[in-house]
């Protein structure tokens, strides 16, 4: 038979229901055999053989049909489509909003793309053909797109049954998917997941201890590499973690997976399209009458899946020895021993890895080819790179131990990171006058529209069909990225510590402000520094750094000081932003909240 229309996950596809209902051992359970006995069967064909229709009924609640696909007008259905945001082996990925309003990504996947090579289209015509399968009229596209739509079939299952997971248990460290659209005349089907608004973590930069724009927006300014690095290996060990729970195998943890969220200050683990789940979370049905059955139609299913375990799947640089090993067989022309045997070791090499880049700038395996890049993984050592500290020894002595069998498993890294890892400042909760300050000033702020700080260059269009969301949408105000706590100590002194001076000095001038500057430093800035209300950028006032170290001449002048040490007072640190020296001075009466108001709702040029 001939296929005219183009395969969907609206419904199974024909040659899904003819291989379904083909011959085939099934008095009891799951088919494990051939009629012929040439089926050799693996784990993607023993799911296709059994579990096909099954699955494609599980995903029905996920897909949606494609009513409307406008490009020109940037409307899929009810979304609207922005910018491109990336692109991967199976399609690109766009900025979107949902009907509500609601920021999302949309993947487009081309049901052409990937291409396979002729060796592969023939492999996959003659496992159809133990089947009964008509495929003499079929030609290299059709074939393409039924492999192709097969994988998502399986991706939108596997992501549809973690997404649901991850949502009842409230775990924050998996990218949610939320649908599939897609229809039988369409060339292209589209998924649409959480919105992460910083993108794919980034590690490269122009030395090892420079701190990215992306990293600074998730930990505050005032992080280090190493702080970073605690953030990342404590949030991706619990999206890890919960994999394990699920029983899903990764197998493609790199850092062009992990979506950084600047939001709720989490990094996600994302593109599930490797991964495999154990057996026994598939919904395989064994033999319930026959316990020798059983146990054969068991024993398939787990051979099947050690044997995908050690496909090499991912990227090269991330891939563990164990699966690149390959003078670990036993004599010529013998198949390869099985090394793999618990998958859940391949993720923690790759995540090893993952931190290893951004610890140290650099990828700890990468030769001029995959073969050459393959040979570093298993023979070069990195204990050299061993430092002192326990993220980075960790990583190099446990996470990447070359040996499967005593690398760290995810429970031991949890533990170790508990043990150790320490949560950075600017994300600890706190009460008191800095987190009152803070609250007033972000309600203080709704007013004015924010600018997003982020520093990260965002990604340029590549599609000219597809123009940005403008900011006169309500995407500006879902994505900005001001509201990252600030410290201004000096402020919250000006309003505790200057109130009590003027209180313990009856005598003094009152008519003075209670803001005005205390020191003689202070005074002089104050009067060469315009008042609240001319126009000066904001983000150039508040800059959140290190309290510079005192001096010898400052350490000095405080050890021979005879007069005693104020208590209590929080000295300001430099390039933070000081509001004394933004009210007017000769003002009578000061208002300065209508003051900071008055500024924040500046519109002029701020040149």
């Amino acid at each position: 038979m001939k296929y005219q229309r183009v395969p969907s996950l609206l419904e199974s596809s024909q040659i899904s229901r003819e291989v379904a209902r083909s011959p085939g051992d099934t008095r009891d359970g799951i088919v494990v055999d051939a009629s012929d006995g040439q089926w050799v069967p693996t784990y993607r064909s023993l799911i296709e053989r059994n579990l096909s229709l099954t699955l494609q009924q599980a995903i029905q609640p996920s897909v949606v049909r494609i009513d409307t696909l406008d490009l020109a007008e940037m409307r899929l259905n009810a979304y609207k489509i922005g910018a491109a945001i990336g692109a991967g082996q199976f399609g690109k990925v766009y900025k979107a909003l949902d009907p509500d309003g609601t920021v999302v990504a949309l993947k487009r996947v081309s049901k052409f793309r990937p291409k396979y090579s002729m060796n592969q289209v023939m492999r996959q015509i003659a496992y159809w053909g133990h089947f009964g399968v008509a495929t003499d009229s079929m030609d290299v596209d059709s074939v393409t797109t039924e492999i192709n739509v097969d994988r998502c079939r399986w991706e939108v299952y596997l992501m549809q049954q973690i997404s649901a997971a991850a949502k009842q248990s409230r775990n924050m460290h998996i990218a949610r998917f939320l649908q599939c659209l897609d229809a039988p005349t369409s060339g292209d089907l589209w998924m649409v997941s959480e919105w992460c608004d910083l993108g794919e973590l980034q590690w490269k930069r122009q030395s090892r201890d420079e701190m990215l724009g992306q990293w600074k927006r998730v930990i505050g300014n005032e992080a280090t590499v190493a702080k970073f690095s605690e953030k990342v290996v404590a949030d991706l060990s619990k999206g890890l973690q919960f994999l394990s729970d699920m029983g899903c195998v990764h197998r493609d943890i790199k850092p062009s997976n992990i979506l950084v969220d600047s939001r709720h200050r989490v990094l996600k683990i994302s593109d599930f399209g490797c991964s495999v789940f154990l057996p026994s979370k598939l919904p395989f049905q064994y033999s319930k009458n026959d316990e020798s059955r059983r146990k054969v139609q068991m024993a398939a299913v787990n051979d099947c899946f050690e044997k995908e375990l050690n496909k090499i799947i991912g990227t090269p640089a991330f891939v563990p020895p164990e699966l690149c090993r390959f003078t670990a067989g036993n004599e010529v022309g013998s198949e390869p021993a099985m090394l793999v045997k618990d998958g859940f070791q391949l993720d923690i090499w790759s995540f090893g890895v993952t931190l290893y880049c951004i610890l140290q700038n650099e990828l700890p395996f990468s030769g001029n080819n995959e073969f050459d890049t393959y040979h570093l993984i298993n023979s070069k050592s990195l204990l050299s790179k061993a430092n002192g500290n326990w993220l980075n020894d960790m990583v190099i002595n446990s996470m990447l131990d070359k040996n499967p069998d005593t690398r760290m498993t995810i429970k031991e890294v949890g533990k170790v990171v508990k043990a150790n890892a320490k949560e950075p400042a600017s994300m600890k909760g706190s009460s008191g006058p800095k987190n009152s300050f803070r609250k007033f000033w972000r309600k203080l702020s709704k007013s004015k529209s924010k600018e997003d700080v982020m520093d990260v260059e965002p990604p340029k269009q590549d599609d000219f069909r597809i123009s940005r969301i403008t900011t006169n949408t309500s995407l500006s105000s879902s994505l900005n990225g001001s509201d990252v706590p600030i410290n201004i100590t000096d402020f919250i002194d000006s309003l505790t510590n200057e109130k009590t001076k003027a209180e313990e000095h009856p005598s003094q001038d009152t008519e003075e402000p209670i803001y005005k500057s205390t020191s003689n430093t202070s005074a002089k800035s104050s009067e060469n520094t315009p008042s609240l209300n001319i126009p000066t950028p904001i983000k150039n006032m508040i800059k959140i750094k290190a309290s510079p170290e005192k001096t010898a001449s400052t350490t000095t002048q405080d050890a021979n000081s005879t007069q005693p040490k104020k208590m209590g007072h929080m000295r300001p640190s430099k390039n933070i932003m000081n509001f004394k020296n933004y009210m007017d001075k000769d003002a009578k009466s000061v208002d300065t909240i209508d003051q900071i108001k008055d500024y924040l709702r500046y519109d002029g040029d701020f040149t």
